[in-house]
């Protein structure tokens, strides 16, 4: 009977033992659970990712851009993330929309037109440190100058000569001044139109019609039309673009 006694005190104490075992575990996983999901939630550690940039703004109203690509970490409570930027591939339409806009054209002739806009953020800091709220800004000079220059064209320009248009439009989104003395679009911003690479070897570039459909979908790259282009192809010919770039290597010495 003593035996017996025995082997269920202790098996009573194993149980014991093991169920504070597995209490304690579950209290340790939640609690790394807990602090792990609140760093995500408050974005105390985060990622830059490659062509992207996070502005923080500090405790005392100072704003701060943060480019190095990896994972960095913040003071909660004096620090928050005011926005992630996308360096590259920005598009902003006429109005806000890819719906078409309705304009009076110089011959007071309503037509519903659009514009896009391409463009790459070239300096974080003019953009998101001396502009607060930039895209909002950015979308009310860019519908003022292209809709002045589509209200000042006729109709026949509108319609037959967009080419001619857009390129008018292009000088002056680079070159006009927004206001009398002031800087131009993208002066004020820190931006430049078109895609280009952050080391400024490719630029990419939309044209409405080049004139050779049978060879569609088609690329000109330098000059040169490039017919039946596909996604491979275009990637194994940047490749090579790249490769004839780079200077030859120096011969080995003994």
């Amino acid at each position: 009977m003593a035996d017996k006694k025995a082997v269920k005190f202790i098996q009573r104490a194993y149980v014991f033992r093991l169920g504070r075992i597995i209490l304690l575990t579950s209290i340790v996983i939640s609690a790394i659970y807990g602090i792990v999901a609140a760093v995500y939630a408050t974005k105390t550690i985060f990622k830059v990712k490659m062509n992207y940039a996070v502005v923080l703004e500090k405790l005392g109203g100072n704003r701060q851009a943060v480019t190095d690509i990896g994972w960095h970490s913040r003071l909660p409570f004096f620090t928050r993330i005011e926005q992630e930027v996308t360096l590259m591939n920005q598009t902003l339409f006429l109005g806000g929309s890819n719906e078409p806009m309705r304009i009076i054209s110089e011959e007071n002739v309503a037509l519903w037109t659009s514009a896009l806009l391409t463009y790459r953020i070239r300096d974080l800091k003019t953009w998101a440190i001396e502009n607060l709220q930039p895209m909002t800004l950015l979308q009310g000079d860019y519908d003022g100058i292209v809709k002045d220059i589509m209200q000042a064209e006729p109709v026949d320009d509108l319609i037959s000569g967009r080419q001619y248009v857009k390129e008018k439009i292009f000088k002056a989104l680079k070159s006009q001044p927004i206001n009398e003395g002031g800087p131009t679009l993208e002066e004020k911003y820190g931006i430049e139109q078109g895609q280009t690479t952050p080391d400024g070897k490719f630029i990419v570039s939309i044209a409405r019609c080049l004139g050779s459909c049978g060879l569609a979908p088609v690329l000109v790259v330098d000059g040169n039309v490039v017919g039946k282009a596909t996604t491979e192809s275009t990637l194994d010919r940047m490749e090579k673009l790249l490769e004839a770039d780079e200077p030859a290597a120096e011969p080995a010495t003994a």
